[in-house]
């Protein structure tokens, strides 16, 4: 695991959404399970810019909450 410091919330936001958007870019149709709660609403608002631009395409991912996955197999059925 590597573990990253950043210098303010606004940066790790932006490098959280920027994972984000490598892994949609290396895999279209990605499993996603985003985080709730107010922690990720900077990641989530970089996300938003970023289809809004044009940047970001998830229309083939699969989302499930993180209290969805009991009961998923490796197909997602």
């Amino acid at each position: 695991m590597k573990i990253s410091v950043y210098k303010d919330y606004d940066e790790m936001s932006k490098a959280a959404a920027d994972l984000v958007v490598n892994q949609v870019r290396s895999n279209p149709r990605s499993l996603l399970s985003l985080p709730s709660g107010d922690t990720p609403t900077g990641m989530l608002a970089y996300l938003v810019q970023y289809v809004q631009e044009g940047k970001l395409y998830l229309t083939q991912c699969f989302f499930v909450g993180l209290d969805e996955w009991i009961g998923l197999d490796e197909n997602m059925e």
